[in-house]
């Protein structure tokens, strides 16, 4: 799962999104092979003269801010996902929904200096991320425990950051690896044919 431009650098199977479409490449909501995620009051938004609602493969979710979820509640299998004014705590929720039980994450550094995409913003915009981000880092502190007690696994493919105090690290090839692994570990049942194959 993408969040916000990360989809340029990759073409991820879904991709997740809180702010108006126009802060996203266009090419993003045309591909059909990403499942795309919005909140449901971007449903109207439009997008090179088309509804939100009208690109392929494109479904919404209902919010609820902090006020209204507490962190107690994160841990839900149906209803609203988390406002909790970053995009990577509803990803998070969204993937806990959908069944996911192991998360690598990749390029969450939780670094206000720059985007994945490229995008380093103002002095003024590095200032404000910087915040957002040490706040984004103490409430997921907090949260982690409460994913494990889950049996939701979450670990970070990078080392030297923010979470390094609490958050499990496993390399991108390891990742990369045991995710390899475990999408060729299917077994099937011996094949058994029908009478008038036999022999």
């Amino acid at each position: 799962m993408a969040i916000n431009n990360a989809a340029v650098l990759f073409e991820p199977q879904a991709f997740i999104a809180l702010d108006v479409p126009s802060c996203f490449n266009p090419n993003i909501f045309s591909n059909p092979r990403v499942m795309k995620l919005f909140g449901y009051s971007r449903a109207s938004d439009m997008v090179s003269n088309k509804r939100l609602c009208h690109y392929p493969n494109t479904l919404f979710f209902d919010m609820q801010d902090e006020t209204q979820m507490m962190m107690s509640e994160f841990c839900r299998l149906e209803g609203p996902l988390p406002f909790w004014s970053v995009t990577f705590f509803t990803a998070l929720a969204a993937l806990y929904q959908l069944g996911f039980q192991k998360v690598n994450l990749l390029g969450c550094t939780f670094d206000s200096k720059g985007y994945a995409h490229g995008h380093n913003g103002d002095e003024f915009e590095q200032i404000r991320n910087f915040d957002v981000m040490t706040d984004t880092v103490g409430k997921f502190r907090d949260l982690l425990p409460m994913l494990q007690d889950e049996g939701m696994q979450v670990r970070t493919c990078h080392a030297g950051t923010a979470l390094d105090d609490f958050c499990p690290y496993v390399s991108y090839e390891g990742a990369l690896t045991e995710c390899s692994l475990a999408a060729t570990a299917v077994e099937f049942n011996d094949p058994r044919l029908s009478p008038q194959f036999k022999k």
